[in-house]
């Protein structure tokens, strides 16, 4: 099993919120528009 380790960084980002599908929630980097993550009720 590979070993996974969680990186936690600080950005500046753009929250877009989907309620609709398992409440989630996409982080753009202001920078240069990227999806920086993605995070919805089976990641809490």
């Amino acid at each position: 099993m590979k070993n996974m380790q969680s990186t936690v960084r600080s950005i500046h980002a753009w929250q877009i919120k989907l309620a609709a599908i398992e409440n989630t929630h996409i982080y753009v980097d202001q920078a240069n528009g990227i999806v920086a993550t993605r995070l919805n009720n089976a990641w809490r």
